[in-house]
């Protein structure tokens, strides 16, 4: 568990009333981190939780942080976010960065169902990222015990020409289903107790998984996707999911440093 103070917090002052101002900063500091770890206490029972404020940028101290991580786990935006944002910046910029997978927890996650939907959802394309984001899925259905629900978003070429001239584009489906369950029947059977349902729909993938979010646990995307510019590092997909979804969000790259089981 951390906690990013501002840096000035760390310093001690000579003039009386900053200092104070600084001790009450140092102070609350502690605070917001011991309520966070008991509260996580409270729910995972003997397993070991530490905890550490530190003093900087929050983005870049989160970043140093994740160097040594094989997850990290942030809320969507912190105190200083401007309200009616969805996403915050330090969120953002950490999620494009992060060297390890990283999850986004929605800032209005509470206003959802208290029961679980015992259900993963990751969306995948065939690229690296999404390979590694199936893989990442995999291993939180079974620590969850829940279905593993991998989409594959699917437009037609030849949606947009007049119905006569586009041959229905069934074909094209019918190769897109083909195509999705072979990549996963090696995953199959190398988890034959885990629940795997799979589904090509048509529309954007964006579209796809933020709707499939309002009955999942958790929705897992790759950072880039095959269809993304080269130099962006976050894809239009997971930024749209970590702006839009209604469940925590996790972004996987290609190479995760994330292990088998947990």
């Amino acid at each position: 568990m951390v906690h990013v103070a501002a840096a000035w917090a760390a310093r001690e002052s000579s003039n009386a009333r900053v200092e104070e101002v600084h001790r009450w900063m140092r102070e609350n500091a502690e605070r917001i981190l011991d309520e966070a770890c008991t509260s996580a206490r409270s729910r995972v029972g003997d397993r070991e939780i530490s905890g550490a404020v530190l003093h900087g940028e929050p983005a870049q101290m989160l970043l140093a942080e994740a160097e040594d991580a094989a997850l990290l786990v942030m809320g969507s935006r912190g105190l200083g976010g401007f309200s009616g944002l969805l996403l915050g910046s330090v969120a953002l910029h950490v999620t494009a960065h992060a060297p390890c997978p990283v999850v986004v927890v929605r800032h209005d996650a509470a206003e959802r169902p208290a029961e679980e939907f015992r259900e993963v959802v990751v969306g995948t394309d065939g690229s690296s990222e999404a390979l590694a984001a199936v893989q990442f899925a995999v291993t939180e259905a079974a620590v969850r015990g829940a279905r593993l629900r991998v989409l594959r978003a699917w437009t037609s070429p030849f949606a947009a020409l007049p119905r006569n001239r586009s041959g229905g584009g069934r074909h094209d489906l019918s190769e897109e289903e083909r195509a999705l369950a072979e990549s996963l029947a090696g995953l199959r059977e190398a988890h034959p107790d885990l629940e795997i349902a799979s589904e090509v729909v048509r529309g954007r993938a964006a579209s796809v998984l933020t709707a499939a979010s309002s009955a999942a646990d958790l929705v897992v995307v790759g950072s880039r996707g095959r269809s993304a510019l080269s130099g962006l590092v976050l894809g239009s997909v997971s930024h749209a999911l970590l702006h839009h979804a209604q469940c925590p969000v996790a972004v996987v790259r290609s190479n995760p440093r994330y292990p088998a089981d947990r």
